[in-house]
């Protein structure tokens, strides 16, 4: 059992093709492993907060995503693209087959966390996997001016059903720093919006652009976090 709740978020898309005259569903998910990281260096000590071992943890999170049954998966706190590998393996043997995974190439050289995706559906171009001079500035609860990154944060672009649809996975800075905190999250919002804007505003009413932006991003509906996004 994990020592803290996992929330899985799901989402229903609708993509009408013309074409084929008739709605396709997609379901797209995030969910929070909670230091899903194998038990070995450089990062075992983040491995035991977990209070299982790295297989039962595998085997809990594979139940909680046949369960969700989605078709695109956002996961945070997973420690790289190797546990990826371990996870979709787990799935495809109990009946889900998700082909494709990226995570992205984390900026936290502290916990290590970073994020994945899982999906059905290929990319079409290569991932983005670091935002490295993505930037916005803030100040702290001391007047301070002081500049946010987003470290755990990846694009990835699908071919679902002949539309391409543009993911962005990410988690948002903690909820640990009072206000302080929740300005810098702010900020990393405000950058998100900023890269999703540019992607969405490219269709128009013939070939519409369709961007998801998922992920934990610790904080609640009414906050200005969300409201940023």
């Amino acid at each position: 059992m994990f020592t803290k709740y996992c929330i899985a978020i799901t989402f229903l898309f609708h993509f009408t093709f013309t074409t084929i005259a008739q709605a396709a569903e997609v379901k797209f998910a995030t969910f929070n492993t909670y230091w899903l990281y194998d038990d070995k260096e450089p990062f075992l000590n983040w491995a035991s907060r977990r209070g299982q071992s790295y297989n039962e943890a595998i085997q809990f999170i594979t139940d909680a995503i046949l369960a969700i049954d989605a078709d695109v998966i956002a996961l945070q706190e997973i420690e790289g693209e190797h546990i990826l590998e371990e996870l979709t393996k787990s799935l495809k043997s109990k009946g889900a087959d998700f082909p494709y995974f990226w995570s992205n190439h984390t900026l936290d050289p502290f916990t290590g966390q970073s994020v994945g995706i899982i999906s059905k559906f290929p990319n079409v171009i290569v991932p983005v996997r670091r935002y490295q001079s993505l930037v916005e500035e803030y100040v702290s609860d001391r007047g301070q001016s002081r500049m946010a990154a987003i470290p755990k944060l990846l694009r990835v672009d699908l071919n679902v059903d002949g539309k391409i649809v543009t993911v962005f996975a990410t988690h948002l800075k903690s909820q640990r720093g009072g206000n302080t905190a929740d300005h810098e999250r702010f900020a990393q919002a405000k950058m998100l919006r900023r890269i999703a804007r540019v992607q969405s505003e490219k269709g128009d009413t013939k070939n519409p652009s369709f961007v998801v932006v998922m992920g934990d991003l610790n904080d609640i509906p009414e906050s200005r976090t969300l409201a940023g996004c």
